[in-house]
């Protein structure tokens, strides 16, 4: 009897920490993070000859910071000075976990 009330227990336990992780993740609409990263590169000087089309791999911190994971682009200087605009700012809307990489296209005009 007590080992049938023990894994009862357990069984609870385990389905209501399930049912909190799930209640908890947020959907976020990647357009709006995009927007919140081009608020955050808004008049910032590239020095660009022509357009530039700029794909970003990053995720969202405990603290709600954007993190750069990556940059597809071959000009050292706009990665260098994407990097140091973004990183660990504070973003707007709120993020329940970090887990999750983001994807975004950012299309820079001179």
């Amino acid at each position: 009897m007590r080992r049938l009330k023990l894994t009862y227990l357990m069984m609870a336990i385990c389905l209501g920490g399930m049912f909190t992780a799930t209640a908890a993740t947020e959907v976020r609409d990647p357009e709006i993070l995009r927007n919140e990263v081009m608020e955050l590169l808004k008049g910032l000087d590239f020095a660009l000859s022509e357009e530039t089309s700029v794909d970003m791999i990053f995720t969202i911190n405990s603290e709600n910071e954007l993190v750069v994971l990556a940059l597809d682009t071959e000009d050292d200087h706009l990665k260098y000075t994407i990097i140091n605009k973004l990183n660990y700012k504070k973003l707007q809307s709120v993020s329940d976990n970090d887990l999750d990489e983001y994807k975004v296209s950012l299309r820079l005009e001179p």
